[in-house]
């Protein structure tokens, strides 16, 4: 079996539907999990960490739409990238779901290559910002010790300088070059 590529949650209240990109997707590596009802798919979410959620609109209750709203709202699941995959395909839905925090919107029926292709995309992306954050708070750690290294050794500098330029006329020669010596 080929290596992971990635933890993605299905909600759709077809079953049908679920099983369908279930199999797609553990076929090519991926790990699933489904959830039949918006308010399973946030509970979920709050307590486990996907990589990318795909999300029918159409589903009783709480629609993908309100789904969404909720999951971006909420700063633990904010960052998860949604795609929705969804029969819904007039250009008010796909711009409503673009708009309230959507990342991409797959219509069905799919083709097997595309769903592939953008779900991978997504969690590539995902991947890539997660690294780069880790990178930036690296950086700024690194940063932050070179600054409190060098603190103690410019102090010093500076208050011996300070001492020789406030009192350079009190000092003989020797004196002067014991301060620069330091």
């Amino acid at each position: 079996m080929g290596e992971d590529k990635g933890k993605v949650l299905i909600v759709d209240d077809n079953p049908t539907n679920i099983q369908f990109v279930g199999n797609i997707l553990t076929e090519n590596n991926f790990e699933i999990a489904f959830a039949q009802s918006g308010n399973k798919a946030i509970e979920q979410a709050l307590h486990t960490d996907y990589d990318l959620i795909l999300l029918d609109v159409m589903m009783p209750e709480f629609d993908g739409f309100e789904v969404c709203e909720e999951l971006k709202s909420n700063p633990q699941t904010k960052d998860i990238p949604i795609i929705y995959l969804t029969a819904k395909s007039d250009v008010d839905s796909i711009v409503k779901g673009l708009r309230n925090g959507g990342i991409d919107y797959i219509s069905k029926p799919f083709i097997k290559e595309e769903l592939l292709a953008r779900v991978e995309n997504q969690i590539t992306l995902k991947r890539i910002q997660r690294e780069l954050e880790y990178s930036n708070r690296s950086k700024d750690k690194f940063f932050s010790i070179i600054a409190h290294d060098l603190k103690s050794p410019i102090s010093a500098f500076k208050n011996i300088t300070d001492v020789l330029t406030k009192d350079f006329d009190e000092f003989d020669l020797e004196d002067i070059n014991d301060f620069i010596k330091k």
